[in-house]
């Protein structure tokens, strides 16, 4: 017993000392106990024991301290209304604050919001103006001024511009058509390019568009049949949608031969023999043509015109 005594001591001891410390001590300090067997029968008949012999006083729930007290409503003396029930209590009826008594402002002297009316309010919009060009403001004072110049401009005739020196085109009249009488200059064939220096050796002659004909020169060298002027070599520029930019190459030689070789046009290319006859198709190689013969370039036609061989050309010539 003295064992058990001591350790029930130490543990006094110990809740003494956590009490000082308000309760904040650490787990750590405290004691364990060992029971003995005699101890553990005691602390056992203590549990078995008749509460009511000890009776303990009465806590109380714990809720309780966080509930407002009940309050005797019968003892109270609270109103109550017809129906038994409980009415507001006068100081609540009352309103918590009263309002500021705030008036209404006094109208300005002379002012009347049903015939009053303000004037309106002009707004001048804003001058906007750009680099190098006049505002708009300024735009009457410089309309006016031409107006009152213009009668000293009147007096003094505008001097006359100095000539400027044209520019010199040399046209080749191997390449031109033959205008027609009435013709626009609008509507007559562009000359094609050349040097002029090769020998005429024929003509190409049309009457598709024009009842009269339509003369081309054609000398000795290679020549471009094509819709659009270009500067790659001579060529002959026929104006029609069927005339493809690259459509044949026509050759002549000095003794007068002529050669035709169609370059893959859209509408393509062929002969047609003097004496009649089916129209030979031009593809893949050349085609010589003789004097009487017609070619057809897409859907225009050319009778070919040759200068007979036995013309004396001057010394020096060359193809």
């Amino acid at each position: 017993m003295n064992e058990d005594k001591g350790s029930v001591e130490d543990l006094d001891y110990v809740e003494e000392v956590d009490e000082r410390n308000g309760g904040t001590g650490s787990r750590a300090r405290n004691r364990t106990v060992m029971l003995t067997p005699e101890m553990t029968g005691q602390v056992r008949a203590l549990l078995h024991q008749d509460p009511s012999a000890h009776p303990a006083e009465d806590e109380g729930d714990p809720l309780d301290d966080f509930l407002p007290p009940l309050v005797d409503w019968d003892a109270s003396g609270a109103p109550r209304s017809e129906n038994g029930g409980f009415t507001a209590t006068p100081a609540y009826e009352e309103p918590m604050y009263e309002a500021a008594d705030v008036g209404e402002p006094e109208p300005t002297a002379g002012y009347d919001p049903m015939t009053t009316v303000a004037p309106p309010v002009r707004h001048e919009p804003p001058v906007m103006t750009t680099r190098g060009q006049p505002s708009p403001a300024m735009a009457p004072q410089r309309a006016s001024a031409p107006r009152q110049s213009a009668p000293q401009q009147a007096a003094r005739p505008a001097p006359q511009p100095a000539p400027q020196a044209q520019p010199h085109v040399t046209v080749n009249a191997k390449s031109a058509p033959t205008a027609r009488a009435g013709q626009p200059a609008s509507q007559q064939a562009l000359p094609t390019s050349s040097t002029g220096r090769t020998r005429v050796i024929g003509f190409l002659v049309s009457f598709d568009t024009e009842p009269n004909g339509e003369v081309f020169e054609v000398r000795t060298g290679r020549w471009l049949i094509t819709s659009r002027p270009t500067d790659h070599g001579d060529y002959i520029l026929v104006n029609d949608q069927s005339i493809s930019p690259l459509h044949a190459i026509l050759r002549a030689t000095r003794d007068g031969r002529l050669q035709v070789l169609d370059q893959l046009s859209e509408f393509g290319t062929g002969v047609t023999r003097a004496d009649g006859g089916e129209e030979i198709e031009v593809a893949g190689g050349l085609e010589e043509v003789h004097h009487g013969d017609t070619v057809r370039f897409g859907e225009r036609r050319f009778v070919v015109c040759t200068i007979p061989a036995g013309v004396p050309e001057p010394a020096g010539d060359s193809e």
